[in-house]
């Protein structure tokens, strides 16, 4: 960390400003604000970007407004947001995942992940447009180790349906955020529930 430091103080590390990195009057909310539109500065994407994307992606990738709009527009939140993604991108494998995020950091273009979008404090919106990662089509149980009650899964599996897949081995997931929830979203919002607390 100290050569790190050593290296950026010496100028030898160069850093690049993001497509999300705030103006000098920029606000989004904050602890003691009861707004309920998130404001961003949103900057245009490149379309060397959205190709890049659509050289890995195909046809899992839309700039279309209205599925923009969806994604960038919860119906569950209490927020809301001035701006949208510019671009939802479906990935089907953690390949293409990564692909994704190596392509964002290359162009400095922030990254939306999207579940269940059964979130109601704003999670999925797109303040910053950029790219709005929707792991719906990732929905596989990889594996079960039931010595060690441990199961491995893509993001895009839901909570009771994962429920489904453990009954007959004895197990559940305790945690209960509501129907439609991801496995992925949970672990973003740091989920509980009433069956996650023993009494």
């Amino acid at each position: 960390f100290l050569s790190f430091l050593a290296a950026a103080a010496a100028g030898g590390i160069t850093s690049s400003v993001a497509l999300c990195d705030a103006g000098p009057d920029h606000r989004v909310g904050g602890k003691d604000s009861t707004e309920l539109v998130v404001r961003g500065e949103r900057k245009c994407v490149p379309q060397q970007f959205i190709e890049e994307l659509a050289s890995f992606l195909g046809e899992n990738l839309t700039v279309d407004y209205e599925e923009r709009s969806f994604h960038g527009t919860p119906q569950n939140s209490f927020h809301k947001a001035v701006n949208v993604p510019d671009v939802v991108v479906f990935p089907k494998s953690q390949y293409e995942v990564r692909n994704i995020v190596m392509t964002c950091n290359k162009y400095k273009v922030p990254i939306v992940p999207y579940g269940g979008a059964t979130s109601i404090e704003g999670h999925t919106l797109a303040p910053h447009g950029g790219v709005c990662i929707d792991m719906s089509s990732m929905k596989k149980i990889k594996s079960l180790h039931v010595e060690d009650m441990d199961v491995v899964v893509e993001p895009g599996v839901g909570w009771i349906e994962l429920n489904e897949y453990l009954k007959p081995h004895g197990l559940f997931f305790p945690l209960d955020p509501g129907p439609g929830a991801t496995i992925g979203g949970m672990c973003a919002t740091r989920c509980s529930g009433s069956l996650a607390v023993s009494l």
